[in-house]
């Protein structure tokens, strides 16, 4: 995967104060979209969106725009692979972020998609109601890399078998967003991987994605691997949380990560 220095294009940290701020944590800027165009453009990408919605986490604003965005999309062959609305109250243990209200998980055929159904009139004429739906955004773009955890499918497959993912009622997805330690960090979550993959199946769980981030579309931070679990329930995933198993192997992902940002999420 190519190299590229984008410590530039992250949002600045903190809360908005003005509305030029307001903007920047959720709209992508030029030079977002400057890059993304001049990026080699291979094959399917993942733009994964969380979203904190305003006000009050109220999303009437928000799912006006998304009903728009969804259709200029859809011009272009993008489809959901999931969206889903967060879970929210759990225990800090847990180590989620409920503060995001949304995930929503679309695949373009190429990243080239992106920018025209962008650029679209509809689209454009839209945008107002995002920006008073939205406190916050958190964008990346997800490309296939190496599966650091045995996932069942890749972007690729989701791509050449239009796989939209399935989830029954009380069923959880997790989304967590990884960054490793400089020294050893992959290499131990590799560890932290195989021990973990068992556990989660014998559970019922299972998972979905193990890929790279490749660009901060709209983001205060920079990670390195996006993972995508489902387990049959919330509760499940909370006892084997407990587990002994799952408790030995933490120790292995605290050696990994530098830092970690995940959400609980039901379909919706």
């Amino acid at each position: 995967m190519q190299i590229i220095d984008v410590t530039k294009l992250l949002v600045p940290k903190g809360p908005a104060k003005t509305f030029q701020q307001h903007l920047a944590k959720t709209q992508v800027s030029a030079a977002v979209l400057g890059k993304l165009e001049t990026m080699p453009d291979p094959g399917p990408i993942i733009l994964l969106n969380f979203v904190r919605w305003r006000p009050d986490r109220d999303p009437t604003s928000y799912m006006k725009y998304g009903k728009v965005a969804e259709a200029e999309q859809g011009k272009e062959g993008t489809w959901q692979l999931f969206a889903g609305g967060a879970i929210h109250d759990l225990d800090e243990a847990y180590g989620f972020d409920d503060s995001w209200d949304e995930i929503a998980a679309p695949l373009y055929r190429r990243r080239a998609a992106y920018g025209v159904a962008n650029a679209s009139p509809a689209y454009q004429a839209a945008i107002p109601d995002r920006v008073a739906g939205t406190y916050q955004r958190h964008l990346y773009s997800l490309v296939d890399g190496e599966q650091l955890l045995p996932a069942s499918l890749t972007i690729q497959e989701i791509h050449d078998k239009e796989i939209s993912l399935q989830v029954a009622k009380g069923q959880v997805i997790i989304g967590e967003f990884l960054r490793f330690k400089k020294w050893g960090g992959k290499e131990n979550y590799q560890k932290y991987g195989k021990a973990i993959a068992p556990l989660i199946k014998q559970a019922g769980g299972e998972i979905v994605l193990s890929v790279d981030c490749e660009l901060p579309v709209v983001s205060e931070e920079l990670w390195d691997h996006f993972v995508m679990t489902r387990y049959p329930s919330i509760k499940v995933y909370e006892d084997l949380f407990k587990t002994d198993g799952w408790i030995e192997a933490s120790r292995l992902r605290r050696d990994a990560l530098d830092a970690s940002m995940a959400g609980a999420f039901q379909g919706q």
